[in-house]
Formats: C-alpha cells, sequence, structure tokens
C-alpha cells in the first residue's frame, strides 16, 4: 500500500494543516511497520529531528504511541535513538458476519490482535441478529475493559456501497439495502465502517501479510459466504464504482455450469465452494481449521473433488493475471488450502492457461494472516479515521472504553 508523504514544514509553523499531516504520517507509519527508532522516522519522513521528536511527544500524549529504549548491542556506541510503538490501549472491534457464525476480533494499533471472538448460527444470521451477536460478545470481552475504542469494521460478503454505507446485496446472508453501519453504531455506540470481506482481505494482506511490500496484487478468498477478491493497483485499492470493483468470484469458468447464488451459471464460487467440499467429505459441517489436513492425505471422492476445484480456480486465477498483471496472487481460505493441497502442479497450471507473458513472474501464495485477516482488515476500515487526524478524532479525552449493564459501549 502507498505510504502516505508528509510536509517539511516545522510543526511551530502557523500551517496547522501541515502539523496534522505530518503527525498523521507519523501514526500512520508506526501502525503499518511495527516499532520504529526516532532516527528512523527522522530519515523516511525527512522531517527534523526536532520536529519529529516534537510530533512523536504529542503522539505519546494522546496516548497512541509509546517509547521504550532499544536492547543494547554490543557494537553500537553512543546513546541509541529510543523505539516507538504503537499503544496496545488503542482498539477497534473488526466484525464479519458469515453464514454459519459472526466473528469479532478487538484488534490494537499495529494490527496486534488481543481477542477474538465467535458465536455459531444455525441459520444465515438476520441483520437485526448479527447486531444482537456482536453486542453480547462485546459485553462479554476480556480484553476490552481499560482500553480506548475509536470504532469498528464490518467485513461484509456482499456488495457494499461503502459510500453510502449501504449493503446493497448479500447472497449467502440474505440481506438486501441493509444499513448494517448505522444499526451497530446505535448499539456500540462508536463509528462504525462497512466494507466488502475480500476487500478488506486484500488491505489486512497488503498491510500486514502476504502482501507486503507489494504494489500489484490480487487477494481471492473463499468463505463459506463464497469467493471474492480484492485488487491493489500501484498501492491503492480498485473499488469501481460504488466500491462494487472486485466480484470475481463471479467470473464464468464453465458456461451453463452449476447454479450460483446470484442467480447466474457456471460462476467460479459455484465451483469452488465448502459446500462441494463438505459433500464429498461427508463431513457437513467441515471447517476451515479442519481442511488443510483432509486435503493433506485425502479419500478418493476428495481427492476427486479437490481435483474439479483445481483445475475451475487455475482457470479463473490465470485469466486474473492475463487481464490485471499482477506480481502477486494471494489465496485466502478454500482456494489457499487448494493451493497448499496441490503445490507446485497447481502453478504450473496456471501458468499454461494463462498469457505466457504475463503470467511469468508472478508469485502465487497463500495468504498469511489465515483467521487474524478479517478482523484485522476490517478494523483497519475504523481505524482510517483516526490515522487520517489523529488528534481531531481523540480530542476529547474521555474515550476509555466501559461496557454498560445492557453490552452498550459507552465512555466512562
Amino acid at each position: 500500500m502507498a505510504e502516505p508523504e508528509v510536509d517539511g514544514a516545522p510543526v511551530g509553523s502557523r500551517n496547522e494543516a501541515t502539523r496534522r499531516r505530518n503527525l498523521s504520517a507519523l501514526l500512520r507509519y508506526v501502525h503499518h511497520h511495527g516499532d520504529t527508532s526516532r532516527a528512523d522516522l527522522t530519515r523516511l519522513t525527512g522531517l527534523n529531528r526536532s520536529t519529529v521528536g516534537v510530533l512523536v511527544a504529542e503522539l505519546v500524549e494522546l496516548g497512541l504511541v509509546e517509547e521504550r529504549e532499544p536492547e543494547p548491542h554490543p557494537s553500537r556506541s553512543g546513546r541509541p535513538s529510543p523505539l516507538v510503538h504503537a499503544s496496545r490501549d488503542v482498539v477497534a472491534l473488526g466484525i464479519n458476519p458469515e453464514i454459519d457464525a459472526v466473528h469479532v476480533g478487538v484488534i490494537g494499533l499495529g494490527g496486534a490482535v488481543h481477542e477474538m471472538m465467535r458465536r455459531s448460527v444455525s441459520s444465515p444470521p438476520t441483520p437485526e441478529m448479527t447486531v444482537r451477536l456482536v453486542r453480547e460478545m462485546v459485553a462479554a470481552s476480556e480484553s476490552l475493559p481499560g482500553r480506548r475504542l475509536v470504532g469498528a469494521g464490518v467485513a461484509v460478503p456482499g456488495l457494499v456501497d461503502e459510500h453510502g454505507q449501504l449493503v446493497e446485496v448479500s447472497h449467502h446472508l440474505g440481506w438486501r439495502e441493509v444499513g448494517a453501519s448505522a444499526a451497530l453504531e446505535d448499539a456500540l455506540g462508536v463509528p462504525v465502517v462497512a466494507g466488502n470481506d475480500a476487500n478488506v482481505g486484500a488491505v489486512a494482506e497488503a498491510l500486514f501479510g502476504a502482501g507486503r511490500g507489494v504494489q500489484d496484487l490480487v487477494y481471492l478468498n473463499g468463505s463459506v459466504s463464497g469467493i471474492g477478491a480484492g485488487v491493489i493497483m500501484e498501492g491503492r485499492l480498485l473499488r469501481g464504482s460504488r466500491s462494487f470493483a472486485g466480484e470475481l468470484g463471479h467470473l464464468t469458468v464453465q458456461p451453463g455450469g452449476a447454479r450460483c447464488g446470484c442467480g447466474r451459471h457456471g460462476c467460479l464460487e459455484a465451483h469452488v465452494s465448502m459446500a462441494r467440499m463438505r459433500a464429498a467429505s461427508g463431513i457437513p459441517d467441515l471447517g476451515f481449521a479442519e481442511l488443510d489436513a483432509l486435503l493433506s492425505d485425502p479419500p478418493l471422492p476428495v481427492r476427486r473433488e479437490l481435483e474439479r476445484q483445481a483445475e475451475k480456480l487455475a482457470q479463473a486465477v490465470a485469466t486474473i493475471i492475463t487481464i490485471l498483471a499482477p506480481r502477486r496472487v494471494i489465496l485466502g481460505g478454500l482456494p489457499g488450502a487448494i493451493l497448499d493441497a496441490e503445490g507446485s502442479s497447481f502453478v504450473t497450471r496456471v501458468q499454461q492457461l494463462g498469457m505466457p507473458e504475463v503470467v511469468a513472474g508472478v508469485a502465487i501464495v497463500r495468504n498469511a494472516l489465515r483467521e487474524r485477516m478479517m478482523p484485522v482488515g476490517a478494523a483497519e476500515l475504523a481505524f482510517a479515521g483516526l490515522l487520517e487526524d489523529p488528534q481531531g478524532l481523540l480530542a476529547a479525552r474521555d474515550a476509555v472504553v466501559r461496557l454498560g449493564v445492557d453490552g452498550v459501549v459507552a465512555a466512562d
């Protein structure tokens, strides 16, 4: 992902916008890159040492970063530069409704995962059920009390108009024209931002996982709610009209094939699916935690299904690479498990099916964050306002989390 630029004007200048922009740049860097010395921040930003010192001191005062002395090193002389690291006390919620469960993660600055919570459901959760389950998990959280909750992000498996914060449609959840953000804001008492789950996953992997340092990548996610994709080009998420870009799970891989939840036939997600893998295995509640073990030594019916799905997935990945020419393709969920099970034969098949000059040199890898990916990416939606204007968002110093008796999050 592209890093923000900073302005070299001194903090003491009258340009308040410049100071806020520089404050944002430092916090964003520490959030995305982890422990960084003051000396490195000075070098990376191009600001002078005293300016960086004042900015870091302000971030410390705001409770957003902390400083500590680095471990002594025998080859270094003189006093080492203090290390700046993100505060563990500032958190956001990462929420992900799926057809079989609602997930909530408590995520700190720097992508730290403090807690993962899950509530199983017997049928796809309605918007009202999702709000209720999130409230219950927040009320039961062991990591939230005493921390500063800046907001929540929601990763939705469906078409999300991010400008209007409206879930236009989620075929798998059965949602249509749902304002999920507003309902959760009312329930939690903090700002809530919703986004497409695959876009959220792409951002998480680009910032904290298998896509770090890569400016052009495609993330293909396969969950129990289908297959979606997030596309990052030149370090920026490709959003398209109404944030609907990236519905690559609906590429046609078999004309006239299996009916998809979108109403069409032959879509990728109709042929590469956990439902089919569960049917082949005879394990109706087969989860991703057990999938790798199953595919490492599959019985014959599962082996045949694995081969069928791998072929359809290879067709889709070859097409995606030929059209978008990324440097890296990251596969998560079911596609990631297929990649690991098939290994180099899968990559070879993609190369055979794609345009040789475009496919050559493209890395195809599994996602690194695994089950942490959705909550980390969803929390990034919530952190966006803080990273853009740290001082403005935390102007009220009473943002310490309190859990009310009815489970609603409020400020002391």
